[in-house]
Protein backbone atom coordinates (compact mmCIF):
# COMPACT_ATOMS: atom_id res chain seq x y z
CA UNK A 1 0.00 0.00 0.00
CA UNK A 2 2.85 2.40 0.89
CA UNK A 3 4.68 1.24 -2.57
CA UNK A 4 1.48 2.27 -4.37
CA UNK A 5 0.63 5.30 -2.75
CA UNK A 6 3.96 6.92 -3.15
CA UNK A 7 3.82 5.87 -6.88
CA UNK A 8 0.83 7.32 -7.36
CA UNK A 9 1.91 11.27 -5.81
CA UNK A 10 4.85 10.95 -7.48
CA UNK A 11 2.73 10.18 -11.09
CA UNK A 12 0.62 13.19 -9.93
CA UNK A 13 3.60 15.29 -9.07
CA UNK A 14 5.46 14.56 -12.65
CA UNK A 15 2.14 15.22 -14.43
CA UNK A 16 1.43 18.15 -13.08
CA UNK A 17 5.07 19.82 -13.21
CA UNK A 18 5.92 18.65 -16.68
CA UNK A 19 2.53 19.37 -18.33
CA UNK A 20 2.58 23.77 -18.99
CA UNK A 21 -1.42 23.40 -19.44
CA UNK A 22 -1.79 21.86 -15.95
CA UNK A 23 0.03 24.70 -14.23
CA UNK A 24 -3.35 26.61 -12.86
CA UNK A 25 -3.91 27.54 -8.99
CA UNK A 26 -6.14 24.72 -8.22
CA UNK A 27 -3.31 22.24 -9.83
CA UNK A 28 -0.85 24.08 -7.57
CA UNK A 29 -2.85 23.05 -4.23
CA UNK A 30 -3.63 19.59 -5.43
CA UNK A 31 0.30 19.21 -6.27
CA UNK A 32 0.96 20.46 -2.72
CA UNK A 33 -1.69 18.10 -1.38
CA UNK A 34 0.14 15.31 -2.87
CA UNK A 35 3.69 16.69 -1.86
CA UNK A 36 2.73 16.33 2.05
CA UNK A 37 0.91 13.22 1.27
CA UNK A 38 4.13 11.71 -0.63
CA UNK A 39 6.62 12.38 2.77
CA UNK A 40 3.64 11.31 5.24
CA UNK A 41 3.60 8.24 3.03
CA UNK A 42 7.43 7.49 2.57
CA UNK A 43 8.61 9.11 5.69
CA UNK A 44 6.32 8.16 7.87
CA UNK A 45 4.17 5.43 7.15
CA UNK A 46 6.62 2.69 7.19
CA UNK A 47 8.46 3.57 10.12
CA UNK A 48 5.19 3.26 12.52
CA UNK A 49 3.62 0.59 10.88
CA UNK A 50 7.07 -1.05 12.46
CA UNK A 51 6.51 0.77 15.49
CA UNK A 52 3.38 -0.49 15.78
CA UNK A 53 4.50 -3.89 15.28
CA UNK A 54 7.05 -4.31 17.52
CA UNK A 55 6.53 -1.52 20.45
CA UNK A 56 10.32 -0.78 19.99
CA UNK A 57 11.49 2.71 18.15
CA UNK A 58 15.13 0.65 16.32
CA UNK A 59 15.54 3.83 14.13
CA UNK A 60 17.20 5.94 16.67
CA UNK A 61 16.11 8.95 18.62
CA UNK A 62 17.10 11.58 16.11
CA UNK A 63 14.66 10.45 13.19
CA UNK A 64 12.27 10.07 16.05
CA UNK A 65 12.32 13.54 16.29
CA UNK A 66 12.50 13.92 12.66
CA UNK A 67 9.71 11.96 12.00
CA UNK A 68 7.29 13.17 14.46
CA UNK A 69 8.04 16.75 13.27
CA UNK A 70 7.61 15.20 9.82
CA UNK A 71 4.15 14.01 10.97
CA UNK A 72 3.36 17.15 11.99
CA UNK A 73 4.10 19.23 9.26
CA UNK A 74 2.30 17.41 6.56
CA UNK A 75 -0.48 17.49 8.36
CA UNK A 76 -0.66 21.31 8.81
CA UNK A 77 0.01 21.41 5.19
CA UNK A 78 -2.75 19.27 3.81
CA UNK A 79 -5.41 21.17 6.41
CA UNK A 80 -3.84 24.65 5.31
CA UNK A 81 -4.17 23.66 1.39
CA UNK A 82 -7.44 22.77 2.08
CA UNK A 83 -8.01 25.48 3.71
CA UNK A 84 -7.21 27.68 1.15
CA UNK A 85 -9.05 25.30 -1.66
CA UNK A 86 -12.03 25.52 0.24
CA UNK A 87 -11.45 30.29 0.66
CA UNK A 88 -10.53 30.13 -3.38
CA UNK A 89 -14.07 28.35 -3.96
Amino acid sequence: MVILAAIGNLLIIWIIATKPLMRNIMNQYLMNLTLSDFLSVTFNASFNFIFMLHQHWPFGKIYCIANNFIANLTIVSSVSTMMLISIDR
